[in-house]
């Protein structure tokens, strides 16, 4: 048995790994995703290219790029014509530029994330007739003050065959998670080897 760390294996369920919660372990069994070794070999069918942080000024309508700023007004709302609940930001960056930001049916992030917040976001630029705007982007909380670059979100982020209730970013996270490990063949067995 090759061992990632004390107390996990490749052959240790997935159950075993870090916020792993019952649903989604329910989900993960409905991709066949059991093990550590099926979640390692669970590989993207591609890859998103956000790319290094930039300046809002700098954004083109059509392209995907990630923006780090801090939260100037956050609030959930419900929609006038079709009543969907979502939340709405707006993040300036370092230049004074505003980005407008929308989350359909996740009005929880109002709660996660709140004014003065330093945060990066990744996805789709758009332009409305109120600016420049993104839809359902990728979120992460930065920390450290205003140099403080995304650990988690923008450059190159995998996309994966998924299930209701289970996003790209978690099963991302649950890999990251495998302590830098990573598995490469080696003959006809698998050896583990850090980075």
């Amino acid at each position: 048995m090759v061992v990632l760390n004390p107390r996990l294996a490749l052959e240790s369920p997935v159950k075993e790994l870090p916020k792993v919660k019952p649903l989604d372990l329910k989900r993960l069994t409905a991709l066949g995703i059991r093990t550590v070794r099926d979640l390692l070999l669970h590989l993207p069918f591609a890859w998103d290219e956000f790319g290094d942080p930039k300046p809002i000024a700098q954004l083109t309508p059509g392209t995907l790029a990630t923006v780090t700023g801090t939260i100037i007004r956050i609030a959930p709302k419900i929609s006038r014509f079709k009543k969907l609940k979502l939340t709405q930001a707006t993040l300036e960056d370092d230049h004074d530029d505003d980005l407008n930001l929308v989350w359909f049916n996740q009005p929880w992030i109002a709660n996660q994330l709140e004014k003065g917040d330093r945060i990066a976001v990744a996805g789709t630029v758009r332009a409305t007739g109120f600016g420049l705007e993104m839809r359902n982007p990728h979120h992460e909380k930065l920390e450290g003050g205003d140099g403080a670059a995304p650990k988690f979100i923008g450059g190159l982020m995998p996309r994966y065959h998924l299930v209701k209730g289970l996003t790209s970013k978690k099963v991302s996270g649950w890999v990251d998670g495998l302590d830098g490990a990573w598995v490469s063949p080696s003959c006809s067995s698998y050896k583990l080897h850090s980075r």
